[in-house]
């Protein structure tokens, strides 16, 4: 009787200044909570009388948990069971800027390799040269280092093309959070065969400058190009997340704590809310009830490094790797097998026998 009206007064009242449950907050009612939840019973089953203490225990009765006889021996946790192969370990959503650590390509995982990959998986990328990776992060630095001449230049462009930085707030944030985008976009559009053009950091600054913006390309970050691709950035922050950046080897260097979150994409005025169950929910569909689906990824593409997979629901459909491509993958891309395949089953989905 006690716990069950402890937990009465729990539910009928609230300490002042307690918001309540979300679903009050909302303004929802009872149906509409339970119409959002039917996994949840309305009420809670009925308590029921404990049954009668067995003999083995002892002492006057008392509070608490009853005492045993004899304490039961301490049995070690189970050990944890690994993923089995071919699964991906599963995660709790995480917020919009979720995703790989520091936006280059993914360490080859448990993928089939080239031409034995079968529907429901993909191609795994080689894993990026190491001194390539190590001469982005020295371009990186170095283009911090000389901030001042190089973010000047950038100001200077943009007042002669009348460009506007708003949405970021500055040029020298916009300049920043495109050094720190610059290892995603060379994976997601140079790769590997991008390595020998890097520029070392003694390169002089209007090398440095121009290899930059061909690489992370700084008018993507004006106000008129954000406004051109606003409903992307709004569904990366509401729904498909976005990377992460590592910024270890810049220590000392930025100025702008969270500039690379996706909220700086879009206009404050814009409410962007994540949503962590949409994404899992269509993952779900395509694996339980998807069909007449085809999925092109790029072998060195780093957005797809959590890519959709076919499950035992799904009805003609396939994941398709095209070898040695980017983020710009395409049907074309494919083994010449591969091409003919996905042509003539896109054709007959078309009704084009």
């Amino acid at each position: 009787m006690r716990g069950a009206l402890s937990l009465a007064w729990g539910r009928a009242f609230r300490f002042p200044g307690d918001p309540g449950p979300r679903w009050r907050r909302l303004g929802w009612t009872h149906d509409e909570h339970d119409a959002r939840q039917p996994h949840r019973p309305r009420h809670t089953p009925p308590l029921h009388r404990a049954p009668a203490a067995p003999p083995d225990l002892i002492g006057p009765r008392r509070r608490g948990p009853p005492r045993l006889a004899t304490p039961p021996a301490r049995t070690p946790p189970p050990a944890r069971t690994p993923p089995r192969p071919g699964r991906a370990a599963r995660r709790r959503p995480g917020p919009p800027d979720s995703g790989p650590g520091d936006g280059e390509a993914p360490a080859p995982r448990d993928f089939a390799p080239l031409g034995t990959a079968p529907l429901g998986t993909a191609l795994a990328p080689a894993a990026p040269p190491p001194a390539c990776r190590s001469a982005l992060r020295a371009v990186q630095r170095e283009a911090l280092v000389r901030r001042e001449e190089m973010a000047g230049r950038y100001a200077r462009w943009a007042r002669q093309e009348g460009q506007t930085f708003h949405t970021l707030g500055s040029a020298d944030r916009a300049y920043e959070l495109a050094i720190l985008r610059l290892p995603l976009m060379f994976w997601m559009y140079s790769g590997a065969d991008g390595c020998a053009s890097v520029p070392a950091p003694t390169a002089t600054t209007d090398e440095l400058y121009r290899w930059v913006d061909g690489v992370s390309r700084f008018p993507v970050y004006t106000d008129r190009s954000l406004a051109s691709v606003l409903p992307y950035f709004h569904q990366l922050g509401t729904q498909l997340g976005y990377v992460r950046f590592d910024t270890a080897h810049l220590a000392g260097l930025l100025r702008h704590p969270g500039i690379q979150q996706v909220r700086n994409y879009v206009p404050r005025d814009i409410p962007l809310r994540f949503q962590p169950d949409a994404m899992p929910d269509i993952d779900r569909w395509v694996r339980r009830h998807g069909r007449e689906l085809l999925f092109v990824y790029g072998e060195n593409d780093t957005a797809r490094a959590e890519p959709f997979r076919l499950g035992s629901g799904s009805r003609d459909s396939a994941v398709r790797p095209a070898p040695g491509a980017n983020h710009r993958a395409r049907i074309a891309d494919l083994t010449p097998e591969d091409a003919a395949d996905a042509t003539a089953t896109v054709r007959r989905w078309a009704g084009q026998h």
